[in-house]
């Protein structure tokens, strides 16, 4: 808190344990209530269930947690696989369209993705850069359907509620946020 006030920067650790102290501090006040109160701390329990978020970070329960987190990466994997079926649509909808020397390339980023899903492992960037022709325009936002929108706002846990507009403005406000995020980590 110190070397906030005297206008140091925080690394991203220290930012994030700093804003969940000043959190849960804010959660703590309600707290002094029960304790000011003769004989309110019997209903302790009742406000508990009424408002689980009343409670501080550190009296979680890790079983809650660990089921929410579970779900989640469970729906990001569906949406994962919905997105790769979509990106290999797009190759094979190139190769289709295209008579052209970039329609072998489709076939080989197909039979690319096929050996990826069945062996799974490590894929170098050398691999992938040797696709990106394929897509250059075709993996925009703009050029994504509205289901795809909605999928990569699932992936990226953002509420996928409204129009093409806000959603694509949604994912870009995210990735830069994940960007800035990025170059703090680095730092």
């Amino acid at each position: 808190m110190w070397r906030v006030l005297r206008g140091d920067t925080l690394s991203r650790r220290e930012r994030q344990q700093l804003v969940r102290t000043v959190s849960d501090l804010f959660r703590i006040v309600p707290f002094s209530i029960f304790i000011i109160v003769p004989f309110l701390e019997l209903t302790l329990p009742i406000f508990i269930k009424l408002f689980p978020n009343m409670l501080p970070s550190t009296f979680q329960e890790s079983s809650k947690e660990e089921e929410r987190l579970r779900k989640q990466v469970q729906v990001k994997v569906e949406m994962a696989k919905f997105l790769q079926d979509t990106i290999e649509e797009i190759a094979l909808e190139r190769r289709s369209k295209a008579m052209e020397p970039k329609g072998s390339k489709a076939v080989e980023f197909a039979q690319f993705i096929k050996k990826v899903r069945s062996e799974g492992g490590y894929v170098s960037n050398k691999d992938l850069l040797k696709f990106t022709k394929l897509f250059e325009d075709e993996l925009t936002l703009d050029n994504l359907s509205m289901s795809q929108l909605r999928s990569l706002c699932r992936v990226m846990s953002i509420q996928p509620l409204g129009s093409p507009e806000i959603l694509r403005f949604q994912l870009h406000m995210k990735l830069r946020e994940l960007k800035a995020d990025d170059k703090v980590i680095y730092l």
